[in-house]
């Protein structure tokens, strides 16, 4: 007999299924892969925060200086949470009344009477608006200063502070709002770009603003930095795919987002290479859904076949580099292909502690939080296994699953899919489908001779069933197989 053992779990999820770095797998998702102990357990869920107060897809949030969160949607619908209530404060009015907004921002300036204030502003298709921050916790409607200033028409504007100026994202160009309460905006820009070079992401680093393109007639797109006094931009930087849709830097470089195949790149300053894949090679990462949080960067993936909340990155140093599908929407279950689809992740924001997470589907839209009092299922589907060579055909008998005393309501359901066919259930001895015992380590789960005798390519997965905030500990997975030339 021969064995195949599985004992490292912190590799997260590898761009190519045979292969990947100690401890990857080739999907998983709802897996806490970055504890303190080299185990595989349950993530904590998401969970609805909104209720149903929360009916449109929101573009974006703002964690106030004030402790409360801001949300901004479709409808030009203003949404706050202040301790644990959630509100419906404004519809916008005036030139968009009841449009779509596109953007929102804290940002420090001078009122109508010359003094620093601190305002929310917020954009929509053509207009900026802001509101002071004291108000913002209050009485929203005749306290807007509705219609603030003119932009150009565009779907998305996306804003930064950038050297104590906030950025906005302009259409073919930016806007500039000063400390003053100054704005270089519409037909007179703080920065014009190439025509029909649309913005879609922005980014403040060491001195720089970068700007992230799109162009509707092109297969490539374009990174410009400005220095936010230059009269023009200071470089341009090709990328090799349609669209740049969210920028954010960590680590080493600066990630970016694009495309609509989930293409993760990063990007040096000079240059941008692509770094990998977002599972199912579909979907998008939009400006206000890419975000740094407890140690790492979090994306919330959109219109893809395997939608929820990435993360990337390492907590600790002796740690890997690693991709993980943390968190399924609240109001997601994956198919029985473990897929996610028809979901948009309009934003995402750390408050007060916690993560937010603002989705929408077919049939409804919401603001989930991380539940601390209860887990996910976790989903673990291993590389494939081919052994010394797939060309010796092996015989797979058995797979022992070892973990710690498994706490009461939890179990452990294996599958395995033999040379790329169905997935198939295992049972143990006893004819039972899942490891469930309460406090028992140990499990022996057979492989049926029909579907194992002529093995060239071999998978396992481990559905992980937690209950309430008790989580499987899985040690260790080890496969017995006989080989055969």
């Amino acid at each position: 007999m021969e064995a195949y053992i599985v004992n490292k779990w912190r590799g997260g999820i590898s761009p190519d299924p045979y292969e990947g770095a100690p401890g990857s797998y080739r999907f998983g998702y709802g897996l806490n892969i970055r504890g303190e102990e080299n185990l595989l357990r349950c993530q904590q869920a998401l969970k609805l925060d909104s209720e149903s107060t929360v009916t449109v897809q929101i573009r974006a949030m703002v964690s106030g200086s004030d402790n409360k969160l801001y949300a901004f949607g479709e409808g030009g619908k203003v949404y706050r949470k202040s301790g644990s209530t959630w509100a419906l404060v404004y519809t916008v009015g005036g030139t968009n009344a009841a449009g779509t907004i596109s953007g929102a921002a804290e940002y420090r300036m001078k009122n109508s009477g010359g003094t620093p204030t601190q305002y929310l502003v917020y954009a929509t298709m053509t207009r900026l608006h802001r509101i002071t921050l004291a108000n913002a916790a209050g009485t929203w409607t005749g306290n807007v200063e509705e219609d603030w200033k003119t932009l150009n028409s565009a779907a998305r504007h996306p804003m930064v502070e950038a050297m104590g100026s906030l950025v906005i994202g302009d259409r073919h160009g930016l806007a500039l709002v000063d400390p003053e309460a100054g704005v270089a905006s519409g037909s007179s820009p703080a920065l014009s770009l190439p025509y029909k070079r649309f913005v879609g992401s922005v980014l403040s680093l060491d001195q720089q603003t970068y700007v992230g393109t799109y162009a509707d007639y092109s297969d490539d797109s374009y990174i410009y930095s400005w220095d936010n006094i230059a009269p023009s931009w200071i470089r341009q930087t090709s990328v090799p795919d349609k669209y740049v849709n969210s920028m954010k830097y960590y680590g080493q470089g600066i990630f970016l987002q694009s495309g609509n195949y989930g293409g993760l790149m990063m990007y040096d300053g000079a240059k941008a290479m692509p770094f990998i894949d977002l599972p199912g090679r579909s979907g998008t990462v939009y400006a206000e859904a890419m975000e740094l949080h407890d140690k790492l960067l979090w994306m919330g993936l959109s219109n893809g076949t395997k939608c929820g909340v990435y993360s990337i990155g390492q907590r600790l140093g002796k740690d890997p580099f690693a991709l993980a599908l943390d968190y399924i929407t609240s109001a997601e279950t994956p198919n029985s292909n473990h897929n996610v689809s028809n979901v948009v992740v309009g934003a995402i924001v750390p408050h007060n502690g916690s993560f937010y997470v603002a989705w929408e589907n077919t049939t409804a839209a919401g603001v989930d939080v991380i539940d601390t009092a209860n887990k996910a299922t976790g989903r673990y589907e291993s590389l494939i296994y081919t052994g010394e060579s797939a060309n010796i055909k092996r015989h797979h008998t058995e797979l022992r699953l070892a973990t710690r005393p498994l706490p009461a309501g939890c179990s452990v359901g294996v599958q395995v899919r033999i040379n790329g066919q169905s997935w198939v259930d295992l049972k143990q001895v006893d004819g039972r489908k899942y490891h469930n015992i309460l406090g028992a380590t140990q499990a022996i789960f057979r492989i049926d001779n029909t579907i194992a005798s002529q093995c060239a390519e071999f998978e396992f997965a481990l559905t992980l069933t937690p209950s309430s905030n008790e989580t499987p500990e899985v040690i260790e997975v080890l496969n017995l197989y006989e080989g055969k030339r």
